[in-house]
């Protein structure tokens, strides 16, 4: 375990304590400690696992390493492929090369081949999944962070970080690395937990995508563009994501704390069509006002020194 005095963004001592949290997913007694930048804004796990000891709060049951979604869930994500593969498309016609940093065993990779015909290469640490994945689906997934993997320059026409930027230690290593190995004209998406939403003036320290000691940042529109303009991405689009599955989360933290609400809360999850047709409209306010606690940003590597302007959606 560490202590950070420092914000791991931009190294400012100007910090403030928040509250102390516990990894709700376990039965463990652990406390970890959210921290706010003073100076940058962005919100970050303070008293969190060292690097090599964080895979050790990473469950079989994780989500991301789990199994098929039940019919509904799988309906709506086909859709959202194909809503996503034509905007990627808008944005770039000439996309052949994806590659996702942190695509589990391959699932949505797997999709983007399947309806948008696309070359896909993954990313990603858990040996289990890499496995899964390339006997599954057939699909390349390199067994390491990217940083280590050496892709060569302007090799990839979209890379895609799905949730996964808030759980790296040096997210601005990251970004650069995609920066260089991106073409001209290259995508970058980042999916990613918004702090500045409803969501979490609601919930409080039971807002689920706080989700210690995984999550090392959380981060605000303003601090990813700010972040993604220093290695060189010049246009952006930005989108708020429409999905009651923070809120799910959120109430299930809650419930799971409360001596009568243990039980109930074993109902609260994605796979519940009456809790999904129930917050769906909520959600869908959140996202249309930009208050969804989940983001979707998009910045592009300029074609020319003089970078591009952004296209209209």
């Amino acid at each position: 375990m560490e202590t950070l005095r420092n914000c791991p963004l931009c190294m400012s001592d100007n910090t403030k304590f928040l509250f102390n949290s516990k990894d709700f997913s376990s039965n463990k007694e652990e406390i970890f400690s959210m921290s706010k930048c003073l100076k940058c804004g962005v919100i970050f796990l303070s008293q969190r696992p060292k690097e090599d000891e964080i895979s050790n709060y990473y469950f079989n049951d994780y989500k991301p390493y789990l199994g098929d979604y039940n019919y509904l869930v799988k309906k709506i994500i086909k859709k959202r492929t194909l809503k996503e593969i034509k905007l990627f498309n808008k944005l770039n016609n000439s996309i052949q090369d994806v590659l996702e940093i942190g695509c589990s065993y391959g699932k949505y990779l797997n999709n983007l081949k399947k309806y948008g015909g696309y070359r896909v290469t993954g990313v990603e640490i858990d040996e289990d999944s890499c496995l899964r994945g390339q006997k599954e689906y057939g699909i390349k997934i390199k067994n390491n962070i990217l940083t280590n993997v050496e892709f060569p320059a302007n090799r990839f026409d979209l890379i895609i970080m799905n949730h996964l930027i808030e759980h790296l230690y040096n997210p601005e290593e990251t970004i650069k690395e995609v920066f260089k190995i991106l073409r001209p004209g290259g995508l970058i998406i980042i999916k990613t937990p918004n702090f500045k939403t409803l969501e979490r003036k609601i919930f409080k320290k039971y807002w689920g995508p706080y989700e210690a000691p995984r999550h090392l940042f959380i981060f605000s529109e303003k601090i990813l563009k700010k972040l993604l303009n220093q290695s060189g991405f010049k246009t952006f689009n930005v989108f708020y994501e429409k999905t009651p599955n923070n809120i799910i989360l959120s109430l299930k933290n809650y419930l799971s704390q409360k001596q009568r609400g243990k039980k109930i809360s074993e109902l609260f999850n994605v796979n519940n069509y009456f809790l999904l047709a129930l917050l769906l409209p909520f959600s869908f306010l959140l996202g249309k006002f930009k208050q969804s606690g989940r983001m979707v940003i998009i910045a592009k590597k300029p074609t020319s020194v003089y970078g591009d302007k952004p296209k209209n959606i």
